[in-house]
């Protein structure tokens, strides 16, 4: 049986694709388990009492924990299948670890692949289907087309379905913020100059790109209701109604506030049984009747739809949101009610921006005060006899110099979708001749010794970690550079709930997890990067430590041909559990003026930490199998080397009574 999950998996793709099921803050969601598990209660005994038995298919079975409830509860026959070949063979050592194996039968397909009948990989057809198959956008992991081919091929007609229906939720806003992830606002420079954008831009309706966000933490004062929360689309999985892949839905009402509607917040919920009394609710915080006390999810979270036309209207105007599904995905129009809207296509980029520029990015470029500080070092900068070389992806710092005045401005952009952005800026702004675009190394090197200000604004599509968008002076070039330095601070933290997408499962539901976590564990350790980018605004975090500097490296000078060396250690100020280092980068754009990717103000043990909101940090997870509850007085030691961008670290804690602790290294 062994055999089964072999394959054409070398070991190094078994790894990766297990280190990347992570631990599972599915397993964490104490709320989601209780409520699968009462739910098979119901369906296994409402079978046994129609006299029959009780075959159960559990689609997507991860670790088995649904089967092996199932299994507990006293279905007759299960059957489990898994797409994900090594994610299979991890199930089936789960359910032998619990002494399941004789009742679970672990097929390595996906669900479309199965076939019922005594060759095939099930038997009969079930009678009762458990699943999870959902994403944060509901449909995007193929929910429809799974449960649909589950009623044509692999179930019974009068079947059992957890969860029977969900319902999608969708609440339309006036938001500043949620403007500038989706639109380029023109950038004021003095006097009532500016670089102003073009109609393209304008009215481009945006990317289908799914913008998934924690709700729970974005302040309520960054956007105001137009139309509040409304069921907008119904599903119901237990096969009485037909399942459809495309569906339009019109809903309407009064607007509760005057404003400029943009943007449409959406989530959804799951019925988990007929009587529709069991529900599970991926609603933001603010809408909980537990508040900031109800289950935090990460795996499910809420998202921001960006409204192809933007409507002002009055306070109680009616109004009309359109809603639309395909197999995979939603989108959205909002109308004034009198208006009949026949077609609402799906909304895709004209503009070339949304393909090239990510969410993250667009609110970095339209953030005012990150603007103003540029500006404000540009105009000391820049003179008539400027000649400007100006990098960063879709940077609009080059537009700016020649604005104020540079004698001649390079724009370098080597990615071939940006270039007709920056071309129709240039000549929307009467640029021609004062900016020009240089996109190969070639040109780059023909400009080079004509140039006397660098503008390196850091942020490259290829860089994936911070420190990778410091970009230092090339040998042959002026020492004339925005940002002139850059350094990588860190700090010592307690999330209130990240960690649980790192931390191990021993058990869950009575449930041993021990097979997992050492297949995962051990995945991790030989393949997995142990740093990851995530946006830290969206989690609450508490510092442990005063935040420290790794390396301060002047971006004036070329890049170091030698390793540097960094060692630190100190005692924790206040106590808590050690759950990772935070990396970022600070830059100083001249002697006084700094743009931080990390904290928004000061960093203070014991406090929680106020992140950039339009960035990414980089965490270094505690690799610690248990947790670690440091004391005040503990020592952390801090070991760094860097050379051209890349970094390495250790980390380690020494109770005051007790052995130093490695907790991450890289």
């Amino acid at each position: 049986m062994e055999d089964d999950f072999v394959g054409d998996w070398t070991e190094i793709n078994s790894n990766i694709e297990i280190a990347r099921c992570s631990y599972g803050d599915m397993l964490h969601d104490t709320e989601r388990n209780n409520l699968y598990y009462k739910a098979l209660v119901l369906a296994i005994k409402k079978i046994h009492s129609e006299g029959k038995k009780a075959n159960v298919l559990d689609i997507g079975t991860g670790t088995g924990l649904l089967s092996m409830m199932a299994a507990t509860i006293g279905a007759d026959t299960i059957t489990a299948c898994e797409g994900c070949v090594p994610m299979a063979a991890c199930a089936r050592k789960v359910i032998k670890e619990n002494n399941l194996e004789s009742k679970i039968k672990v097929v390595p397909k996906h669900s479309t692949d199965l076939k019922v009948g005594p060759e095939g990989d099930m038997p009969q057809r079930a009678n009762i289907l458990v699943t999870e198959v959902f994403d944060s956008d509901f449909i995007g992991d193929g929910a429809i087309s799974t449960f649909k081919h589950a009623h044509k091929e692999l179930l019974e007609k009068d079947c059992i379905v957890i969860p029977c229906s969900g319902r999608v939720y969708a609440q339309v806003v006036e938001s500043t913020l949620a403007r500038r992830w989706n639109k380029l606002d023109a950038v004021s420079i003095s006097n009532g100059t500016q670089i102003e954008m073009t109609q393209t831009l304008e009215n481009c309706p945006g990317s289908m790109s799914v913008h998934d966000l924690q709700l729970s933490r974005l302040d309520q004062r960054s956007y105001k209701t137009i139309l509040p929360p409304k069921v907008v689309f119904e599903f119901d999985w237990s096969g009485k109604e037909p399942i459809v892949e495309s569906r339009r839905t019109r809903v309407e009402g009064g607007a509760v506030t005057a404003g400029v509607a943009n943007a449409v917040l959406m989530w959804w919920d799951l019925s988990m049984n007929a009587a529709c009394d069991m529900r599970l609710s991926c609603a933001p915080a603010w809408l909980q009747p537990a508040g900031d006390l109800s289950p935090w999810r990460d795996h499910w979270i809420q998202e921001i739809y960006h409204l192809p036309r933007c409507l002002a209207v009055a306070q109680n105007q009616p109004v009309a949101l359109l809603t639309c599904h395909d197999e995979y995905s939603f989108w959205f129009g909002f109308h004034s009610a009198e208006r009949i809207v026949d077609d609402l296509p799906q909304p895709m980029c004209t503009c070339n921006l949304h393909y090239v520029c990510s969410r993250q990015r667009l609110g970095e470029l339209n953030d005012p005060h990150r603007k103003l500080k540029y500006n404000a070092v540009l105009k000391k900068k820049v003179k008539s006899n400027s000649v400007v070389l100006a990098s960063g992806d879709c940077s609009l710092m080059g537009l700016v110099a020649a604005k104020l005045g540079a004698e001649m401005v390079y724009c370098y952009e080597n990615q071939k979708l940006a270039i007709p952005v920056y071309e129709d800026l240039i000549a929307h702004n009467k640029l021609d001749g004062k900016v020009k675009i240089v996109s190969t190394q070639q040109e780059l090197d023909e400009i080079i010794g004509k140039v006397n200000l660098c503008i390196n604004e850091p942020f490259f599509r290829t860089s994936k970690l911070p420190w990778e968008n410091i970009r230092f002076r090339t040998e042959g070039s002026c020492s004339n550079v925005i940002p002139c330095s850059a350094s990588i601070q860190g700090v010592v933290v307690q999330f209130e709930h990240l960690h649980k997408i790192r931390v191990p499962v021993d058990e869950v539901m009575g449930f041993k997890m021990t097979d997992y976590n050492e297949m995962i564990h051990n995945a991790i350790l030989k393949a997995d990067n142990p740093i990851e980018v995530h946006p830290l605004w969206e989690y609450k975090t508490k510092a442990l430590s005063k935040p420290f500097t790794l390396f301060e490296l002047n971006m004036c000078d070329t890049a170091p041909q030698k390793p540097e060396f960094f060692e630190t250690s100190f005692e924790l100020e206040v106590p808590g559990r050690i759950d990772a280092v935070v990396l970022w980068v600070d830059y100083m754009l001249d002697e006084l003026t700094k743009i931080s990717e990390g904290a928004t103000r000061l960093i203070w043990p014991g406090d929680s930490v106020s992140w950039d909101i339009h960035g990414r940090q980089a965490v270094c997870f505690s690799r610690h199998r248990r947790t670690v509850n440091a004391k005040k007085g503990g020592t952390i030691k801090v070991k760094s080397t860097y050379l051209s961008n890349y970094l390495n670290m250790f980390f380690s804690y020494t109770d005051p009574e007790g052995d130093p602790v490695v907790l991450c290294s890289f």
